[in-house]
Order: C-alpha cells, then structure tokens, then sequence
C-alpha cells in the first residue's frame, strides 16, 4: 500500500470536506419564504367609486323639473368622481344657465308686481329668487324695500 505524506491525507481531506459540504447545501429543501404581511390598502377593500353615468341621469331628471340646484349638485358631483367627464361638465354649464335663466324670469316677474304695487306676488317671486340663490344682491334688497311697504300698509 502507497503512503500518502500528511500534507496529501490533509489535502484529500479538505476536498472530501468540501464535497460533502457543497451537496449537502445543493440537497437542502428550500425554505419557503413567509409571506408578507397585507397592508392596510389590501385589509381593506377601496369603497368603490359611484357610477358617474347614473349621477348623471339624475341631474339631467332634477333639470328637466327645474330643480336646477339639485341639478347643479349632482352634475358637480359627477365632475368630483370624474373630472375629466365632458357630459357632466357641459349638463353643469346647461344647468348653471337654466338657474340663470329662473332668475332673470322671477326678477323681471318681481318687478312688474312691485311697479303694479302687487306686493305679496311680489315677494314671492323673490322668494323664488332667493331660493335658487340665497345670495343674490337685487332680491336680497328688493325683498327687503318690499317688505318695508309691506310693513307700511299693516300700521
């Protein structure tokens, strides 16, 4: 039988070392990775966004009774939901003009009444006013001039 010198046995040593080494790592099952944890975006499911097309179909029924201020908030809503939706941009603008449009009828209404001395009639139509814009400059004094003759006659 061949003698090996030491520095040959330490040599022959370390591969076998080394060879057993190397498939025990190749023979190893591989761990499985946990999972993440969800975040919270996951946990919770995102409430779903309302259908811009039936917000729509509601102010365009609110317009066509002339409940232009409801009209006015569901066409803006929609435009919330969907900024970039021309129908609710363009119905918003027909919307805003009809209001207008009341507006100038219930002044012009208004005016004839108060110049017919009708001052009940009068004060309804800026009521009527005022209720499509609570701010609105000349209804806000013509009410207020109206209910002055109006206190006037009672005394």
């Amino acid at each position: 039988m061949k003698k090996f010198s030491r520095h040959t046995a330490y040599f022959i040593l370390i591969l076998i070392m080394l060879a057993l080494a190397v498939s025990c790592s190749l023979n190893k099952p591989e761990k499985s990775k946990p999972r993440p944890k969800p975040t919270s975006s996951q946990q919770t499911p995102k409430p779903k966004p309302p259908d811009v097309s039936k917000i729509i179909s509601q102010g365009v029924k609110e317009l066509e009774a002339d409940q232009v201020n409801k009209a006015i908030a569901s066409f803006e809503k929609a435009k919330k939901n969907d900024p970039k939706n021309a129908e609710a941009a363009q119905y918003l603008k027909k919307a805003m003009a009809r209001r207008e449009e009341l507006i100038q009828q219930h002044l012009k209404q208004g005016t004839e009444y108060f110049r017919r001395e009708q001052l009940q009639e009068a004060m309804r139509e800026w009521n009527a006013i005022l209720a499509l814009d609570p701010n609105h400059p000349q209804a806000l004094n013509n009410k207020e001039r109206t209910q002055k003759m109006l206190d006037a006659l009672q005394e």
